[in-house]
């Protein structure tokens, strides 16, 4: 792929200074630091470099946006040993073999966040409008679910915590 003529990273001097300066602030030890570039934007080779550079810092990972092929991940992981973030990826790599080349992480852009967004939408716009709350119940998640997803152990804890 040709890089995006129009994005511009940031020299590598000037992401460094700001990598230290994530990493001398942090104080939090479990606060992960994750330094991201992109290969749409540079060639491989050029990318390798900036990670290899980033790791220096002391970060926790490295996030890599723009992965066409497998080896493009195989090359990244040689050349650094740190967790690797991917955002996203080709739907004809599988999962398992991102994970096998060092890919921790993988985000899906914005299409579930853009999901939720219209969704909101939808049901905000319905209850402006004087629609009945009743008539969402078939778009709503089920008690069950959410509790799947919300650690209800631990909620009245972070509350305490984090809230008050």
């Amino acid at each position: 792929a040709q890089p995006e003529e129009s994005l511009v990273l940031i020299s590598i001097e000037e992401m460094l200074g700001k990598l230290r300066a994530a990493v001398s602030a942090r104080r939090d030890p479990s606060l992960l630091i994750a330094a991201r570039s992109s290969l749409r934007i540079r060639n491989l080779d050029e990318t390798i470099g900036r990670f290899k550079a980033y790791a220096m810092t002391g970060i926790d990972a490295i996030f890599v946006v723009g992965l066409e092929k497998i080896e493009q991940l195989q090359a990244i992981r040689a050349a650094v040993q740190l967790p690797i973030m991917l955002g996203p990826a080709p739907a004809s790599i599988s999962r398992e073999d991102l994970a096998r080349h060092g890919a921790r992480i993988l985000l899906h852009s914005h299409e579930p966040s853009a999901a939720v967004a219209r969704a909101l939408c939808g049901i905000y716009s319905h209850l402006f409008h004087g629609g009945d709350p009743a008539e969402l119940k078939s778009l709503i998640a089920p008690q069950a679910d959410m509790d799947s997803v919300v650690d209800t152990a631990n909620y009245g804890k972070w509350r305490r915590d984090f809230l008050i």
